[in-house]
């Protein structure tokens, strides 16, 4: 009996040593529920009592891998999900109320610098040089601003030393000239006309340009970089909103409409994320830290060793439908068959195995009377079924087919079997080895049926079923020469699970301990266990 550390971590899932079936055993039994029992699990597997060689099986399944703990620990860890997931949850609502908020600020420093008013005066420019620089709109026969610019200044000394004569005049009570006088009164009125120009945000933009144009003659090297320097800091703050604004549109378009309601991209991402994400970002840690473990144990394979792998497999007459059935793509297999021959390097390491090893392997595995046989395909078939309880919702089901009905919309509709909701359609089975075999007749009926046949409705057992038959293959012993590499990879590691399991299990155990994951989203990092 192996030592389970039930505080280790995911001791719910198979266990290095355990078998598959043994494993698929325990997680009907932790599906049930804190009161079930092995019996009750049994049963629920086999539809109704359970042979007694079969629960003698699983109760000693679960004595010798510890279900009750394992599955009191798998209970544990499902609570803990669903708070977090329920926190999360909240979190996230908050997060989008935040920002589908549509509340108004205020304008900032750009806006009130370039707004109307900017504009209006900048529209006093136009573009018309043969140089297509822009030019300021004078009258004919008006000086340039620099030459404005240096007489104020001459006609601002010449009055301030008029007005410094007239105050020490006045001060010494001598009576004023009359150039005295015209040189007061000439500098008042100027300076009245001056403030009333310079008033309001024109006068500001006014000054504001009149300096700029006078640093971009005098300094013109550093009022290009000045101004590309803007260009950039503009250009750049305008991309970053730019694409923030895409992203937002892209994450609230409506992808769904039920009846009017429109469902948004980002809700449907987010019930992903809130269900599949932890799952999903744990498996792609493990994998990760696998093949990181693989590769410091120099155990990872060579790209030779997987192209000729694959190059076997590929020359299996079905492969294409089995990995698409299977959902993958042709790059996904390959990263299976790298992963599946790291595991074997891990396990074999010591280990060889002689050719009349391998061929006794695959002489096992090949028999027909091995339900495990890796290298034979038994006849397998494929039905769509619809049961019902009665003859009379047989027969409508069967009527609404003949109408032309399609059969998933009617089997949704009639059938009372578990089916239902894949609309009736079965996975693929072999004789023999599924539930119809406890049915008397039901199994021959099936495998006698051809490609697109239809039955039904019959009585089998306490029901009427009506069946269709989808696909059948026949039964299929792949030679010896098509399989060898794979042959001799499970031979090595069935050979070397026993001697090496335990300790790559630690090794992996330690790996794990000092490895360094760091997660920079603070929604991912939420979904990483304590």
């Amino acid at each position: 009996m192996p030592d389970i550390d039930l505080e280790q971590e995911s001791v719910w899932d198979q266990l290095p040593e355990e078998a598959d079936d043994a494993y698929k055993a325990f997680t009907v039994f932790r599906g049930l529920g804190a009161s079930a029992t092995v019996e009750q699990a049994c049963r629920k597997a086999s539809g109704g009592d359970p042979a007694p060689d079969m629960l003698a099986q699983w109760q000693a399944w679960s004595v010798e891998w510890a279900w009750q703990g394992r599955a009191e620990k798998h209970r544990q860890w499902s609570q803990s999900a669903a708070e977090e997931a329920r926190k999360l949850a909240d979190r996230w609502s908050s997060a989008k109320e935040f920002y589908s908020s549509d509340e108004e600020r205020p304008a900032g420093l750009l806006s009130r610098l370039f707004g109307r008013r900017g504009r209006h005066h900048r529209s006093s420019h136009r573009s018309g040089s043969p140089s297509g620089k822009r030019i300021q709109v004078r009258p004919e026969g008006e000086p340039s601003a620099m030459k404005k610019w240096a007489q104020e200044r001459e006609a601002r000394r010449h009055f301030k030393a008029q007005e410094a004569a007239a105050l020490r005049s006045a001060r010494g009570q001598k009576k004023r000239t009359l150039a005295e006088r015209w040189t007061l009164w000439v500098r008042k009125r100027r300076d009245e006309a001056k403030r009333s120009r310079d008033k309001g945000i024109r006068g500001w933009f006014r000054r504001r340009f009149t300096r700029i144009r006078i640093y971009a003659r005098r300094r013109f090297g550093r009022f290009v970089l000045a101004f590309a320097a803007v260009m950039f800091v503009i250009g750049l703050t305008t991309g970053v909103l730019g694409m923030r604004w895409r992203r937002l549109r892209f994450q609230t378009g409506v992808v769904i409409t039920i009846n009017g309601d429109s469902i948004r991209r980002d809700t449907i991402q987010s019930k992903i994320e809130q269900y599949g994400g932890k799952a999903v970002m744990q498996d792609i840690i493990e994998q990760t830290l696998r093949r990181q473990f693989a590769k410091a144990k120099n155990a990872y394979p060579k790209e030779s060793e997987v192209e000729a792998r694959l190059a076997e497999d590929q020359k299996q007459p079905d492969f294409a439908k089995s990995i698409a059935a299977a959902g993958l793509s042709l790059q996904d297999y390959r990263n299976i068959v790298r992963d599946e021959l790291a595991q074997v390097n891990l396990m074999a390491k010591g280990v060889t195995v002689t050719d009349k090893e391998v061929r006794r392997y695959y002489e096992i595995h090949s028999d027909k009377k091995n339900p495990r046989a890796r290298f034979y395909t038994p006849e397998t078939i494929q039905v769509a079924v619809i049961g019902t309880r009665s003859r009379e919702a047989a027969e409508a089901a069967l009527e609404e087919l003949r109408q032309g009905v399609v059969w998933e919309e009617v089997a949704r509709k009639h059938s009372q079997d578990t089916s239902a909701y894949q609309g009736g359609v079965l996975p693929p089975f072999a004789r023999g080895r599924t539930l119809c075999a406890q049915i008397p007749g039901m199994e021959q009926a099936i495998f006698g049926m051809t490609p697109g046949q239809r039955i039904g409705p019959l009585k089998f057992g306490e029901g009427w079923w009506i069946i269709q038959c989808r696909d059948k293959q026949p039964e299929r012993t792949m030679p010896f020469e098509s399989v060898k590499h794979r042959a001799r990879a499970w031979a090595l590691l069935e050979k070397g699970v026993p001697i090496n399991g335990r300790r790559v299990a630690s090794e992996y155990a330690a790996f794990q301990k000092k490895a360094k994951v760091q997660v920079f989203d603070p929604f991912f990092r939420s979904l990483m266990p304590r």
